[in-house]
């Protein structure tokens, strides 16, 4: 996020936080990781750098 985007980066923190609560970003996470790998931060970005770099 660009240095100064401020009102941006709390809009997006608190959009995640809802889909959190919601369930949607579970739904997400099982759907393109087949498990929720949403409650964990690190295997998100090693399942997505797996998948970037396979392509």
């Amino acid at each position: 996020m660009a240095e100064g985007a401020d009102k941006l980066q709390t809009e997006v923190n608190q959009a995640l936080e809802d889909m959190r609560e919601d369930g949607t970003l579970t739904a997400l996470a099982e759907e393109f990781y087949e498990e929720d790998a949403s409650r964990n931060r690190k295997k998100i970005f090693v399942k997505l750098k797996d998948w970037i770099f396979k392509r």
